[in-house]
């Protein structure tokens, strides 16, 4: 099973809360940052500042995805690998 976003990328991510119901994770890239492959429960994405960014699957096809500052992205859970095309600043609210 892969990794939770903070064991595959510690120098990337800090952790703002935590409870037995939901994780808070603030996420801060450069362009060119790379997480390798990791895994989201049910969560949300709020972008800090607009990003742009490589999301490919565990299993599927890679996906370009962009986010403008304020703007929210829901996603079902997903296990994934990411490279950053922009710098960019998010909150990542996981659901357990």
């Amino acid at each position: 099973m892969p990794k939770r976003v903070t064991k595959a990328a510690p120098e990337l991510t800090r952790i703002l809360f935590e409870n037995d119901r939901v994780r808070v994770i603030e996420l801060a890239v450069e362009k060119g940052s790379k997480v390798e492959l990791h895994r989201h429960p049910l969560y949300f994405a709020y972008a800090l500042t607009r990003f742009e960014y490589v999301s490919t699957p565990e299993r599927g096809k890679s996906e370009r995805r962009k986010m403008k500052a304020g703007e929210l992205d829901w996603r079902d859970g997903e296990s994934h690998s990411v490279e950053f095309t922009t710098p960019g600043r998010a909150l990542l609210v996981e659901l357990k």
